[in-house]
């Protein structure tokens, strides 16, 4: 099998499983989300705690669900502080 066809099929397998494991992953915590929060007021008998649970869960989602924008970002970042290059001759 040429080298560029096995990198494909395995840069297809690796798309096929994140798209998977996104799909499972994302419903998972919303019912993290959901479980928290009412153990949060359950424990407290507070709204207040149970939203500052809600909001930290939230945020947690809208991490996960942009991982690969954030990467991106952090990728750009990178690329535009990475100094010229020189090439290096030892004395």
């Amino acid at each position: 099998m040429p080298e560029s066809t096995m990198q494909a099929s395995v840069l297809g397998w690796y798309d096929t499983k994140l798209g998977e494991i996104t799909a499972l992953v994302s419903p998972t915590l919303w019912l993290i989300g959901v479980f928290v929060t009412l153990v949060a007021y359950v424990m407290y008998r507070s709204w207040k705690k149970a939203a500052i649970a809600a909001l930290g869960m939230a945020i947690i989602i809208a991490l996960v669900n942009n991982v690969e924008d954030i990467a991106g970002m952090f990728e750009g970042e990178v690329e535009a502080s990475a100094p010229a290059t020189a090439e290096y001759t030892p004395a």
